[in-house]
């Protein structure tokens, strides 16, 4: 599928096709996530996607179902690839209806807050600023991708690549002059799909344990 660049296209056309094929992307063992969107709404599916650094090895989609369904397909994601729970990243949003009142998610699991404050590297960071983490992890995600620093290694099905290219084409900045640097919000992505962006999401949540550890060698680099 392709699609014209516009101004406000975070990624470009070019790019995204790259990402199916960025065989120079080598895979990090040391960096093994797991990343699930597992949030309530506007989707008929889970999903969730394993990234060593930053190749997407594995994937999986799945129907909606009884919560421990899911958390058992995802311990299963965990024990084939060894990574341990706090190496796990999941859409907050939706997470306790999702579980019942009987036990939660994976204990020590990190929470993706779409909403929350962006992650200052230190306190004197003012190259960029953004409206929340999610525009925050977006732009990044957008650099490294126009880059060419990512791969899609394990999205080899036709139907699941055209979704994500779709997806990802419509990651877009909206307008706001001077105002924090803010993504189109997902409740227009999704009247533009006719579904909800959850593949291209996994990619994004990803990109917030990049930022934590750009932050933490900052302040290594500070103490030293």
């Amino acid at each position: 599928m392709e699609f014209d660049d516009d101004p406000d296209q975070l990624i470009e056309s070019d790019a995204i096709s790259d990402l199916f094929d960025n065989i120079h992307v080598r895979p990090d063992e040391t960096k093994k996530h797991i990343v699930a969107d597992i949030a309530l709404h506007g989707s008929d599916i889970y999903r969730a996607a394993v990234f060593y650094g930053n190749v997407m090895v594995e994937h999986i989609a799945m129907a909606k179902s009884g919560g421990r369904d899911v958390l058992q397909k995802i311990n299963d994601l965990r024990a084939r690839h060894g990574v341990r729970a706090s190496a796990v990243i999941y859409d907050a949003d939706g997470v306790g209806g999702f579980i019942g009142g009987a036990g939660g998610f994976i204990q020590g699991a990190i929470p993706f807050h779409g909403n929350a404050a962006p992650i200052k590297l230190n306190q004197f960071d003012k190259t960029r600023t953004f409206a929340n983490l999610k525009a925050q992890c977006g732009f990044m995600l957008a650099d490294d991708i126009n880059e060419g620093n990512m791969y899609a290694k394990g999205v080899k099905n036709e139907d699941d690549r055209e979704s994500l290219t779709e997806e990802l084409a419509h990651l877009r900045r909206v307008d706001v002059g001077d105002a924090p640097l803010k993504l189109k919000p997902k409740t227009e992505v999704k009247a533009d799909l006719g579904r909800s962006p959850d593949f291209s999401d996994l990619f994004l949540m990803k990109k917030m344990y990049d930022i934590q550890q750009s932050r933490r060698r900052a302040k290594q680099r500070d103490l030293n």
